[in-house]
């Protein structure tokens, strides 16, 4: 059905945006994890938003204002693609960082870990081959 859709040209991802309940944990972890630096922090409506960037990529921070907390709705997770997995896995388990699952390589050689934030979400760190997007290969092996 959606194939016949016409693709226009110059798509970028633009950011990853998630709900947090403490933006003064969850900010700090990005930062320090990911070298990420605050764009800008404000608010929009009942929203607190801090955007955070660096190495090319975006992530939103959203905590919403609540009379009483609730955890924020899952994602089920999003991938940062990195370089020596290796050293990312030592780095969370000397801070601490929980580990979901991983690392698994899988068989194009693409390597993945699993790793949870602050408020309970997944995060993927990828190590591709060669760099490129093996997006296509990624799906094909996990099916």
């Amino acid at each position: 059905m959606y194939h016949a859709i016409p693709i226009p040209t110059n798509i970028y991802l633009h950011h990853v945006a998630i709900q947090v309940c403490n933006l003064q944990i969850s900010s700090p972890f990005y930062q320090k994890l990911f070298g990420l630096q605050v764009h800008q922090h404000f608010y929009l409506e009942e929203e607190e938003i801090i955007w955070l960037q660096g190495n090319g990529w975006r992530l939103e921070l959203i905590s919403i204002n609540q009379a009483v907390p609730t955890p924020p709705p899952s994602t089920y997770h999003f991938a940062i693609e990195v370089s020596h997995l290796t050293e990312w896995e030592q780095i969370c388990m000397q801070y601490q960082i929980p580990i979901i699952e991983g690392p698994i390589t899988l068989s194009d050689q693409t390597k993945i870990l699993f790793i949870g934030g602050p408020d309970g979400e997944q995060i993927e760190l990828i190590e591709s081959v060669s760099g490129e997007d093996h997006l296509t290969d990624l799906i094909g092996s996990l099916n």
